[in-house]
């Protein structure tokens, strides 16, 4: 977990000094971004638990990974998700919700009290 957070600092240091000024609150930013590193490891630890060995972790992760890239705002936003879907999106991949946020923080200058990001705040809480 260390690890996560000093190479999420460095990143958001490199991201905002070269590519960009940030229009929300930096320190939002970087705990979204920890809280997203850490729901991987903690998927990473219970497909773990819940495998034999690893071809079946592998091949798990790959439809999972790839499933969570077309679904959770990372390729497209969620609003252009097929209808029926965009629930599932919220319900099976919880980084759904930290994704969201982020982009509302980046993008809309969102603060703690934004609509995006109290979703997320009220995820965590459960």
């Amino acid at each position: 977990m260390g690890y996560n957070m000093v190479n999420n600092a460095i990143m958001l240091i490199v991201y905002h000094t070269f590519y960009w000024q940030p229009k929300g609150k930096v320190w939002i930013s970087y705990i979204l971004l920890n809280v997203e590193g850490l729901s991987g490891i903690l998927l990473g630890l219970v497909v773990i638990c819940l495998t034999d060995n690893i071809t079946q972790c592998t091949s798990f992760l790959i439809v999972y990974i790839i499933a969570m890239f077309s679904f959770t705002g990372y390729i497209w936003p969620v609003e252009a998700v097929w209808p029926p879907i965009k629930p599932l999106s919220h319900i099976v991949f919880p980084n759904t919700f930290i994704s969201e946020a982020y982009r509302a923080v980046e993008f809309k200058q969102a603060g703690i009290t934004h609509k995006e990001v109290r979703k997320f705040l009220l995820w965590l809480k459960y």
